[in-house]
């Protein structure tokens, strides 16, 4: 599940070793920006109306991104948009600076950004009426020459917790999407509470098994991971029963990164070897590390269960503490 602490902005992207943004790059002598995302991701969260949040995870530099050529003495605000047809990812720009507001702003000029906060949407002046879009901003290109990032967190004064799915799409690459008769209804997202004829009174997610949450210490790929605060995550022992297992890192995580582990599902690692039978218990010990041993002090907790050599099924049982 991807739960983020607010709306409309950017949850994540890449960082030098002393924290600054390195997820904008000027090229062709600044006439273009490019997106970088090598090795982190950039992850971002666009509301949209009340009830709506898109997530979209950039895993690909993109060079060029925003196109110019920008001008020197300008000032340029460059944003994601997600195309309300076709869900396609765009990026683009415009010479005003956005507004934040529960009122139209008065005046307004072609090409205005507005997120008016009584709807919780993003809206652009196009000459004669403001209309919905779907746009996070990425930075403000100041003078044409300066690349001045906006921060994490929610560009619009947002900050309440809030589910953010992907967009899903069908096999002809097409977004799936409640009726509308224009066909600008809300995407279906990884988030969207379906059901089947079988069962409409038991809802459930498509991704209900994978969960973001920041790291607050480094830690391994397929370690046992626990809670250590509000959306905070942390390595898993034995030997700390007061913080049980609640799922498995499915990537390396390191201090204050935002990721997402899983709490349910298959995993394989073509670096393990279970030699052990199909439907082998899973625990971790005080190293933190997954073990089909059982610990003999302090407490027990079973994570998983073999399923061959190389693969393992997550389901986290309740903790068990030694008397």
């Amino acid at each position: 599940m991807a739960r983020f602490d607010f709306r409309q902005g950017i949850v994540r992207h890449q960082t030098d070793t002393s924290g600054n943004p390195t997820f904008l790059s000027p090229v062709s002598g600044g006439s273009q920006i490019a997106l970088v995302v090598s090795p982190d991701p950039t992850v971002l969260t666009f509301a949209h109306t009340p009830f709506r949040n898109y997530t979209f995870q950039e895993q690909q530099s993109v060079n060029p991104a925003w196109l110019g050529p920008f001008v020197s003495n300008v000032n340029y605000w460059l944003y994601w948009d997600i195309d309300l047809l076709t869900g396609d990812r765009t990026f683009g720009h415009t010479l005003l600076e956005p507004i934040v507001s529960a009122f139209p702003p008065p005046g307004a000029q072609n090409d205005q950004h507005w997120f008016d906060l009584s709807t919780t949407t993003m809206k652009v002046y196009n000459g004669a009426v403001f209309i919905d879009k779907v746009r996070v901003f990425a930075a403000k290109y100041e003078n044409g020459a300066i690349i001045v990032p906006f921060p994490i967190g929610s560009q619009v004064g947002i900050n309440q917790e809030i589910d953010s799915g992907f967009i899903l799409f069908d096999d002809e690459d097409k977004p799936v999407k409640k009726f509308n008769k224009f066909n600008q209804g809300a995407f279906i997202t990884t988030e969207t509470k379906i059901a089947s004829h079988l069962s409409k009174l038991a809802n459930f997610r498509i991704e209900s098994q994978f969960i973001i949450a920041k790291a607050i210490e480094n830690i391994p790929a397929f370690s046992p991971l626990a809670y250590k605060g509000p959306r905070e995550i942390g390595l898993a022992k034995n030997t700390v029963p007061t913080f049980p297992a609640i799922g498995i890192a499915s990537e390396d995580l390191f201090t204050s990164e935002v990721r997402g582990f899983i709490t349910q599902g298959y995993v394989i690692n073509d670096l393990w070897n279970w030699l052990v039978p199909a439907g082998t218990p899973i625990f971790y010990d005080s190293n933190g590390e997954l073990t089909t041993n059982i610990p003999q002090t302090f407490s027990i907790q079973q994570v998983a269960t073999v399923v061959d050599k190389k693969t393992i099924f997550v389901d986290v049982k309740p903790l068990i503490e030694y008397g």
